[in-house]
């Protein structure tokens, strides 16, 4: 039997279709002699797009009616264009192969993004001077945006903020060896150090071109160590001012085939200062027009709301970088660590 292509259109987005919507669907496939094989929605979900095999046009216009579904358009389809021009036919078989291949790619997906997530802190840490706030929100695909802390009995807290390079299961390798040694590097050494010897020890997975730009900071009470490999600037809401101060720690990303160094800036917060970390995510994000959400914006938006809670101000810098998009797909993970020196102390 051929294979048809049916384009419907909806009023309002689709929602997820329930157990007897599906029974319905099947029970009537079978009455009118029709195969589903594979279908499509559009990103507002009000186009689908559905492949079938079937005896004729009119039993597919018929299924649809006694479903009370749309059949806008529907095409007969005989093969498809391959990226060198040629034809190639295809049957049913061919069809359901790829689905099967897709299906399994998107699970291979999913389990890997939920991986990724796996690795990060179930909760942000509690210190007595401090409020922080973590957020991380992946792209489509499996990213490498990471964060992680740990917290010593002295309460210094020692906490990385990165984004590994590429995505897909490389970047989630390079996330779970950077993972590895945070935890077992981090909390003896220095920040400099730190990510010297992280750096040294990712070089060695031989992860050729790819990298973890990394962030790591050591915190105890107001004193706070900073150091940065390939990672944004830190920025700093200074309360008393209402000025935001950046803080550009040069180095490269670790893990890389060239050798980088490190370096680190010793700050001290007053009541009421508050620490951003991000990846480039949010400065990164598109809109329509092809535009970045950029570096300045991304400045301004955090001085206006500064004054808001560390995981308030993660929640509206994420909103900030939805309304720049305006309905565009996250490119990228986009990732934020916010630390608010309390001002009772």
């Amino acid at each position: 039997m051929p294979l048809y292509m049916i384009e419907r259109n909806f009023p309002e987005p689709l929602e997820e279709t329930t157990s007897e919507e599906i029974l319905a669907l099947q029970t009537t496939n079978q009455n009118y002699d029709l195969h589903w094989v594979y279908s499509f929605l559009s990103d507002d979900a009000k186009r689908s797009y559905c492949i079938y095999q079937g005896p004729n046009v009119e039993a597919i216009v018929e299924a649809a009616n006694a479903l009370g579904l749309p059949a806008d358009t529907i095409t007969q389809i005989d093969g498809r264009v391959n990226n060198d021009g040629q034809v190639v036919m295809l049957s049913l078989a061919d069809f359901e192969r790829e689905r099967d291949t897709r299906m399994r790619m998107e699970q291979e997906l999913d389990s890997a993004r939920n991986l990724q997530l796996g690795m990060l802190p179930d909760q942000a840490p509690t210190l007595e001077d401090m409020e922080v706030g973590l957020f991380t929100r992946p792209a489509t695909e499996v990213g490498g945006d990471y964060y992680d802390y740990i917290l010593s009995e002295d309460s210094t807290l020692t906490l990385a903020l990165g984004d590994a390079t590429g995505h897909g299961m490389e970047a989630g390798t390079i996330v779970a060896g950077t993972k590895g040694l945070f935890q077992s590097l981090s909390s003896q050494v220095n920040v400099v150090e730190a990510l010297t010897q992280m750096s040294n020890q990712l070089r060695k997975m031989r992860i050729g071109r790819n990298g973890m730009a990394l962030a790591m900071i050591k915190l105890h009470r107001n004193r706070l160590s900073y150091s940065s490999a390939g990672i944004p600037p830190m920025l700093i809401h200074r309360n008393q001012t209402s000025e935001v101060q950046e803080i550009l720690a040069e180095g490269l990303p670790l893990g890389l085939s060239k050798v980088g160094t490190y370096s680190a800036h010793d700050i001290e917060l007053l009541p009421g200062d508050t620490i951003l970390l991000m990846t480039d995510g949010l400065p990164e994000r598109l809109n329509h027009d092809g535009h970045e959400f950029g570096y300045a914006r991304t400045v301004s938006t955090f001085q206006e709301i500064a004054h808001n809670g560390a995981d308030r101000i993660c929640e509206l810098l994420a909103a900030a970088g939805d309304e720049w998009a305006s309905g565009c797909e996250q490119g990228d993970d986009v990732s934020f660590a916010v630390l608010k020196y309390r001002v009772n102390n």
